[in-house]
């Protein structure tokens, strides 16, 4: 089947058969997606801590290689959230094992161990297939269509588990893959079974996981995927690929699957110094982070060049100070399935000088995000639409632009683990969630008490900047003793100096002022607590 668009129609060449159609007539990019979601399935909640920065590479070649990686980030100071291993880490690359000579059970377990009391996560790749021929030659693939084949197939992963504690899978190799081509038979039973196939990617979503929220990140997707997974893709270490990441990603994030992202400095053939630098300035504001590079290509973790660590030091420092706001858009994405990247018309659909717009995007409503996408790129000409009109910050880092109207808490720069235990700085005007980051459930739903939600107000009001805060089911943050130590009021650079200050729950305050931000220094401003906060100027 064609299908074409001419700019004012959609036409569908088709050869017989028919044609479902669903149509998600609504006024605005918001109600569509949200219609469109709720019919083909919401986006599951990820993890708090999977939004921090992943790195990986098919070519590790034993557990030393991996504590002198996570070494190099430690030593860059470079925020490393997440150690992945490809399929080295097998026996012969088979399912469920280890390689006893390089990956050995002694050492994995101590290596794991590290990472998990550094804060940091681990997790490995699985293939579902143990006919067929893929990594360790001769295969079987599972029946995922029969339960049994589920139910043992999550015992498996049960027992590896008992191994070697993971906090996530990489299924690999799902659509199915195959390495060999076997004889055509026009009209057999084995090129045209008598069931349907287009959605077999869905069945090896297993369900072995420790009682946590899953971590599950696929190759293999179809509409309605992402209610339980992410998604990847390979690509290369080229400029052009660099580029197509950005409509790729924002793609995605319309067919329903928000949490996705394309390999940082790219896959498959040698990097350079200035191509990876450009693609973690850009890829730190992916919805999902991860550095991944092909075995026999060029080591390109972000230590390994000077220009390269200091941008990442930069924009990773950024993006985990973004956690919350990235992790509540993701919770927005759960509850009404609009996605986390988003295209510029989006937030502006009267005007359509945004509409083919590729290399810029938003993240979330209000911060817009212009890389530079070319080689030798000194300057980078963006497009900022006329109701941008409240824009207040533009934060300049090398070759990478980002407007923001709002942000969202932002917190210290380590790893997730430890920023549920540091008080929060507060420059906001949306909605923040604020749970365990790893519950099952995401709000209200199933009965979960364990979450917060705070819903914070900013406007002008005279003479006066007034912030106020409501909060749902408060008893989670009071309990947890949550707090804000810190709140930002931005673009004050048109505004007249600062006055007084006033805050409605009797905390003390004082000010400290500066060109184009106002901060409130509080002490302990409870999370949980309803509060108004009124700025006067002169």
């Amino acid at each position: 089947m064609d299908v074409m668009y001419d700019g004012s129609r959609i036409t569908y060449n088709v050869i017989g058969g028919i044609v479902d159609l669903y149509v998600f007539a609504e006024p605005s990019p918001k109600a569509v997606m949200n219609q469109y979601t709720e019919f083909v399935g919401r986006s599951a909640p990820m993890p708090y801590w999977s939004f921090g920065f992943h790195q990986c590479r098919y070519g590790y070649n034993n557990v030393s290689d991996l504590e002198s990686v996570v070494d190099g980030y430690a030593k860059a100071g470079i925020l490393l959230e997440v150690m992945w291993t490809d399929i080295d880490y097998m026996d012969g690359y088979k399912d469920f094992t280890l390689d006893p000579v390089n990956f050995p059970e002694d050492k994995m377990k101590s290596f794991v161990d590290t990472l998990h009391k550094n804060g940091q996560k681990y997790v490995l790749i699985l293939d579902p297939a143990l006919s067929g021929e893929v990594w360790p030659g001769k295969v079987y693939y599972p029946d995922f269509l029969n339960p049994a084949a589920a139910t043992y197939w999550s015992n498996e992963i049960k027992m590896f588990l008992q191994i070697l504690p993971l906090d996530g899978l990489w299924l690999d190799m799902n659509e199915l893959s195959n390495f060999i081509t076997s004889p055509m038979t026009p009209g057999s039973s084995l090129d045209d079974p008598p069931y349907k196939i287009n959605n077999l990617g869905h069945s090896p979503s297993y369900g072995g996981y420790n009682g946590k929220r899953p971590f599950l990140l696929s190759r293999s997707t179809f509409v309605s995927s992402g209610n339980t997974r992410l998604i990847e893709r390979d690509n290369a270490a080229k400029w052009e690929d660099l580029a197509y990441s950005i409509p790729g990603i924002l793609n995605f994030g319309l067919f329903g699957i928000p949490m996705v992202g394309a390999d940082i400095c790219g896959f498959a053939d040698d990097t350079t110094e200035e191509l990876c630098r450009r693609w973690i300035q850009l890829r730190a504001f992916y919805p999902f982070a991860r550095d991944h590079s092909s075995i026999g290509t060029a080591r390109q973790e972000l230590y390994l060049w000077d220009s390269v660590a200091s941008s990442a030091r930069k924009v990773l420092g950024l993006r985990m100070r973004l956690l919350p706001h990235l992790y509540t858009l993701m919770y927005e994405a759960h509850v009404s399935g609009m996605p986390i990247a988003r295209p510029l018309f989006f937030s502006f659909p009267r005007d359509t000088n945004t509409y083919e717009i590729s290399s810029q995007f938003l993240i979330g409503k209000s911060i817009m995000i212009s890389p530079a996408l070319e080689q030798g790129t000194v300057s980078v000409d963006a497009i900022s639409p006329p109701e941008t009109g409240s824009i207040c910050s533009t934060i300049p880092l090398p070759s990478v632009e980002i407007l923001a109207s709002t942000l969202d808490l932002i917190l210290p720069p380590i790893t997730s683990m430890f920023m549920f235990e540091k008080p929060a700085s507060l420059r906001t005007s949306r909605p923040t969630i604020s749970d365990d980051g790893e519950n099952i459930q995401m709000g209200e739903e199933g009965g979960n008490r364990d979450w917060t939600l705070v819903k914070f107000r900013c406007y002008v009001n005279g003479k006066s900047v007034v912030l106020r805060s409501e909060v749902v089911n408060p008893e989670y943050a009071s309990k947890m003793k949550w707090s804000i130590g810190k709140v930002t009021f931005v673009a004050f650079e048109n505004m007249e100096s600062l006055k007084t200050y006033e805050v409605r729950t009797g905390e003390r305050c004082r000010g400290q002022e500066s060109l184009f931000l106002r901060r409130l220094f509080l002490d302990w401003l409870l999370l949980g607590k309803k509060f108004e906060m009124r700025m006067k100027l002169t």
